[in-house]
């Protein structure tokens, strides 16, 4: 992962060619064979997770390599709704491509930081965290699952 210095809540005013030229800078620093994006709609509805997912889904399809969208279910995105008082957007099961087991008895007890509401919440005690971080869908068309494999 890299991380760019653009300002919290403002990446809607950068020009894309400018955000896109950073997408396929980092593509071909790790010669990347997929992409790994925040859920069409930014997983919170924050406007920043929603145009990064945007720009990097244009220059991936421009490329010609998948892109994977982090999803939440939607019952894990219902209840941090209810208990953050957020925008969390879930999906149905069936909308869900792709998920990841996570290994409870590897936890080293850190915490999840929450982008909306800044909360810490300790992993080892937060049963939704686990569920969420392995769920994935595939957000390019051109791309479905044979096993684990993307195939065009």
């Amino acid at each position: 992962m890299r991380l760019l210095k653009y300002p919290d809540g403002r990446l809607t005013e950068e020009p894309s060619d400018k955000l896109s030229a950073d997408v396929r800078s980092a593509v071909e620093l790790v010669d990347a064979s997929l992409l790994l994006v925040f859920d069409e709609g930014g997983i919170t509805g924050h406007s920043d997770h929603v145009r990064a997912t945007e720009i990097a889904t244009a220059v991936a399809g421009e490329i010609g390599i998948p892109v994977l969208g982090w999803a939440l279910p939607e019952a894990i995105a219902a209840q941090l709704n209810d208990e953050f008082a957020a925008t969390f957007v879930g999906r149905h099961r069936e909308e869900i491509d792709l998920s990841v087991e996570v290994d409870r008895s590897r936890s080293t007890g850190r915490s999840v930081v929450m982008p909306v509401s800044r909360a810490r919440i300790p992993c080892s005690g937060a049963d939704w965290s686990f569920k969420a971080i392995g769920s994935l869908r595939w957000l390019d068309p051109g791309h479905a699952m044979v096993g684990s494999q993307p195939s065009a």
